[in-house]
């Protein structure tokens, strides 16, 4: 998927956004086009090369149309669709979405059949997307969401949930509680079910903050485990895998 830097990019472990950011300034009518990506590709995991599927570049000089943001948020759903979160206007980092492209082959660039759907402002403005996965079960993108933290106070918790996006909207599924903001924090079940949460919150009088995983039931909407790390100070958790 287009990986190069977004408005709202941050690496792994640092907060995703502040209240302070400034907004990003308008292209110059005189600019060419500010296209991210290149293609979607397939890797062969036996040799480590990798082929092109099909071109996948957006255009994110269009303040009307779609852009990708905070990469490498993105799932694949059993139709051969790509979904990840988009700001479904350009310009307008109040309202945040997700997108959907075919990740099948063809010679057309996917973007020419890119499906939008906004959060109509519900997320945007006052609540930021730091992750997202698809969920077979439920058959929708779900998305982590988290509050937007000052910029002094960037590693304070921050009120967490759990929310659907797609074609029925974006609907709130389960409140997580607060957690510090960071990017990448999920994993899914193959079959779409259950969604692992990396929660961290500081630790007084401690160096480094304590982690936290939650597995989350989406069907049934509710945390089923909640499992505290042990000797947070000597062992940090990088990633989840469903096994």
């Amino acid at each position: 998927p287009p990986s190069s830097p977004p408005r709202r990019a941050a690496p792994v472990r640092s907060p995703p956004r502040t209240r302070m950011d400034p907004a990003a300034p308008p292209a110059a009518a005189a600019d060419p086009p500010a296209l991210t990506g290149m293609a979607i590709a397939s890797f062969d995991l036996a040799t480590g090369g990798a082929a092109a599927v099909r071109p996948f570049r957006i255009n994110d000089g269009n303040p009307t149309g779609p852009t990708v943001f905070n990469s490498g948020m993105s799932s694949f759903d059993d139709q051969g669709r790509l979904w990840f979160p988009c700001l479904p206007e350009s310009q307008n980092d109040d309202v945040e979405g997700v997108c959907s492209v075919p990740a099948t082959p063809s010679a057309t660039n996917a973007a020419a059949d890119i499906q939008v759907y906004s959060s109509d402002g519900a997320v945007g403005k006052t609540l930021t997307t730091t992750d997202m996965q698809y969920s077979k079960a439920l058959k929708s993108a779900v998305v982590v969401v988290q509050g937007i933290a000052p910029e002094t106070k960037s590693t304070e918790p921050v009120p967490t949930s759990v929310w659907t996006a797609g074609p029925k909207g974006f609907k709130k599924l389960v409140d997580l509680g607060a957690w510090i903001g960071w990017l990448h924090q999920t994993t899914i079940s193959s079959d779409g079910r259950h969604l692992m949460f990396t929660g961290t919150k500081p630790t007084s009088g401690e160096t480094y903050p304590t982690s936290t995983l939650l597995t989350v039931d989406l069907v049934a909407k509710k945390v089923v485990t909640s499992i505290v790390m042990q000797d947070s100070q000597k062992i940090t958790v990088l990633a989840t895998l469903p096994c």
